[in-house]
């Protein structure tokens, strides 16, 4: 019998580049930063997730922030593993097994990056882990029946982006970029040290991308007030940034993203083509958020796309579902004995 064959608690992970979620079978979510502090001098990890979140904020002079996970891979193996641990620690409370999990990451990444994934899991206190495509998380967390000969097409859009095209329980096309969000928000960082000489934190330019901006024209004023530092002496500043200065800066970060999306959707068999005109694009992550984001994606790509109502627990939820299902869709994970065989 395999290691997946015993009934246990069966976990969803969603390894963000900014918080890692969990989703359980009870439907309770768990979520934690995506980040550690590590000793400036020794690079030792001395703590992971809120924890470290706060150490950072108190003690930032003898630390050095480290983020977990980058780009949809491990970049820190000790960090990712005790983050994982943490995550699974709180889910597991008085369980007697250890936890099965699903992870979803980008099918595009190496197998060394895979095994990566599998291994920090399972050192984390997983006792299996498998991994399912992010795309193919976004559609699963949408409700969407991957088992059926219908085409069903996902976007996650979070820091950085991943689709999938999938149709009965296998993959038609599948991709990943750094034009997500976090290729937005360093766009607007530029835009503002070049107009007015300002430096901003991370955090404050993903503020005014979902509190000010608009992928769309809109007569609706939308403005945030932002507090930066000039680049010079450190001084702080304010200024008032609206949806209207924004959109040239939007723009050129969604021409980027549509392009990596229509080189996806050309990838798709016409059969499969006709069968997302119909049933449209499911949207989730973060990036999902940006005001009329769903509107605009509809116009370029000449397909419906509706974004979830929850951006932030679709992807968890659908590595959940991945992995109640695997039996139906084996060939959706890699790490169960069909995907092998499939390779």
């Amino acid at each position: 019998m395999s290691k997946l064959g015993i009934q246990s608690l069966r976990v969803g992970i969603d390894p963000g580049a900014l918080y890692i979620r969990a989703h359980l079978e009870s439907k309770a979510e768990v979520s934690e930063p995506s980040v550690a502090a590590l000793d400036y001098r020794s690079g030792e990890v001395l703590a992971v997730g809120r924890a470290a979140a706060k150490l950072l904020r108190t003690r930032g002079a003898y630390l050095r922030e480290c983020r977990p996970f980058v780009d949809g891979k491990v970049a820190h193996y000790e960090a990712a593993q005790l983050l994982i641990r943490r995550v699974l620690d709180t889910v597991q409370k008085r369980a007697v097994w250890r936890p099965d999990v699903c992870i979803a990451v980008p099918r595009g990444i190496s197998s060394l990056a895979l095994r990566t994934w599998k291994d920090v899991a399972e050192q984390a206190g997983a006792r299996a882990a498998v991994l399912v495509d992010r795309g193919a998380a976004a559609a699963l967390g949408g409700d969407a029946d991957l088992a059926t000969a219908t085409a069903t097409a996902a976007v996650d859009l979070g820091i950085s982006m991943a689709a999938a095209v999938t149709a009965g329980g296998g993959y038609l096309a599948t991709t990943s970029a750094p034009v997500g969000m976090g290729a937005m928000t360093a766009r607007i960082g530029r835009y503002l040290a070049e107009k007015y000489d300002l430096f901003y934190d991370d955090e404050v330019l993903r503020f005014a991308l979902h509190d000010a901006a608009s992928a769309v024209v809109t007569e609706n004023a939308r403005a945030v007030l932002l507090r930066g530092r000039l680049q010079a002496d450190g001084t702080e500043r304010m200024v008032t940034m609206t949806a209207e200065e924004l959109y040239p800066v939007v723009q050129e970060g969604l021409q980027a993203l549509a392009v990596y999306l229509t080189h996806w959707l050309r990838q798709v068999p016409p059969q499969a083509q006709e069968d997302i005109v119909h049933n449209g694009i499911i949207l989730t992550g973060g990036g999902s958020l940006l005001h009329g984001i769903d509107t605009w994606l509809t116009g370029v790509l000449g397909v419906t796309v509706r974004a979830t109502p929850e951006p932030f627990a679709t992807v968890a939820k659908g590595a959940l579902r991945a992995l109640e299902r695997r039996d139906d869709w084996p060939y959706l994970l890699a790490g169960t004995v069909a995907s092998e065989r499939s390779k």
